[in-house]
C-alpha cells in the first residue's frame, strides 16, 4: 500500500497500545517495532506498479508497430533489389525485427509481473495488518486483565503475561515473515524479468551496431557514385515506375519533378514538335525553372536549336 496507508496504520497501532497499563508501556513498545519493520517491507505505491505495467504495455505494442512497419517495408523493397548485398541486407533487418519481436514480448512479461506485484503488495499489507490487529487487541486485552490480576495477587501473573505476550508475538511475526517471504518472491521474479528486459534492449542495441557495420556491403551510394548494387536497384526501380511516368506526361502538361522527369520531358518535347510545331515550352513554363534560375531561358535557347 502507499506511504499514506503505512503511517496511517501506524499511528492506529500507537493509539491502541496507548491503552497499556503501565508495568506493561515498555512491553507495548517493543510489541510494536518488528510489526512496523515488516510492514515497511510491503509498503510502497502499488498505484505506481501499475502505471509502470501500462507503460510497458503501450512500449510493448509500439515496439510491435515499428517491427511491422519494418516488415512492411522491406517487403516493398524486396521486388526492386536482387543480388546478394539485397539478401545481406534482407538477412541483417531480420534479426532486427527479431530482436524487436524478443523485447516486445519481454515487455508483456514484465507487465504480467508488475501488475502480480502491485496486487501482492497490497495483499500482503491488508493480511499483515489484520495479523497486527488482531495481535495488538489480544495484547492489549491480556494485559489489562495482567494488571488487574496483578493487584490482587501481588505481581505474581505479571512474569506470566510477559511470557505469553512473547509467545504469541513470536508466532504472529512468523507468520507475518512467510507473507513478506512470498511477497519478495514476487518482487525476485520482477527483478529477474526486468534483468531479462535488459538484456533484450542490450542484444537490441548490439545488432543495430553490427548492421551500423556491415552498411557498406550494401550501400546504395557512396562519395565515389552508385555501387554495382545501387545501379542495380536504381534500374530496377526506373523499370517499375517508367510506365506509369510516361504516361503522365503523355497526357498532362504538368512536368515532373526531378532529374527523371526532365527526361521525360524532353523526350516528349522531341515527339511535340516533329511536326514542325512546339506546344509547350517545357523549360521556362516547367517546374525546372527555380533549378536552373537566371540560366533558364539560355539552357531553353539551346534545347530549340537543337530541335528545331
Amino acid at each position: 500500500m502507499s506511504t499514506e496507508a503505512l503511517h496511517r496504520n501506524k499511528t492506529y497501532f500507537e493509539q491502541i497500545v496507548s491503552g497499556t497499563p503501565e508495568p506493561f508501556k515498555p512491553l507495548s513498545n517493543a510489541v510494536l517495532w518488528p510489526f512496523e519493520q515488516l510492514l515497511e517491507l510491503v509498503a510502497g505505491e502499488p498505484d505506481d506498479l501499475m502505471r509502470a505495467a501500462q507503460v510497458c504495455l503501450d512500449t510493448g505494442a509500439a515496439v510491435r508497430e515499428i517491427a511491422g512497419d519494418q516488415i512492411a517495408d522491406r517487403a516493398r523493397l524486396r521486388g526492386n533489389w536482387k543480388g546478394d548485398a539485397a539478401e545481406s541486407f534482407h538477412a541483417s533487418m531480420e534479426s532486427v525485427e527479431k530482436a524487436i519481436e524478443e523485447l516486445a514480448r519481454g515487455l508483456d512479461g514484465t507487465k504480467d509481473v508488475l501488475v502480480e506485484a502491485a496486487n501482492a503488495a497490497v495483499d500482503a499489507f491488508n493480511l499483515l495488518v489484520e495479523l497486527i490487529l488482531e495481535f495488538l487487541l489480544w495484547f492489549l486485552t491480556e494485559v489489562i486483565i495482567a494488571a488487574v490480576a496483578a493487584a490482587l495477587s501481588a505481581g505474581v501473573s505479571l512474569a506470566a503475561t510477559v511470557v505469553r505476550v512473547l509467545a504469541r508475538l513470536a508466532t504472529t511475526v512468523g507468520r507475518m515473515v512467510k507473507i513478506v517471504a512470498r511477497f519478495a518472491e514476487v518482487l525476485t521474479r520482477l527483478a529477474t524479468r526486468l534483468g531479462k528486459v535488459a538484456g533484450q534492449l542490450r542484444e537490441y542495441a548490439n545488432t543495430v551496431m553490427e548492421l551500423k557495420k556491415r552498411k557498406k556491403q550494401y550501400k546504395l551510394l557512396t562519395k565515389g557514385g552508385w555501387t554495382p548494387e545501387g545501379r542495380a536497384f536504381q534500374i530496377e526501380k526506373f523499370k517499375t515506375l517508367f510506365p506509369g511516368k510516361f504516361v503522365i506526361n503523355q497526357v498532362s502538361p504538368v512536368n515532373i519533378p526531378g532529374f527523371g522527369g526532365a527526361l521525360l520531358d524532353t523526350g516528349v518535347g522531341l515527339h511535340d514538335i516533329s511536326d514542325g510545331q512546339k506546344d509547350r515550352n517545357y523549360l521556362v513554363d516547367g517546374t525546372y525553372s527555380d533549378d536552373l534560375g537566371p540560366y533558364t531561358k539560355s539552357v531553353q535557347n539551346v534545347f530549340d536549336s537543337i530541335v528545331n
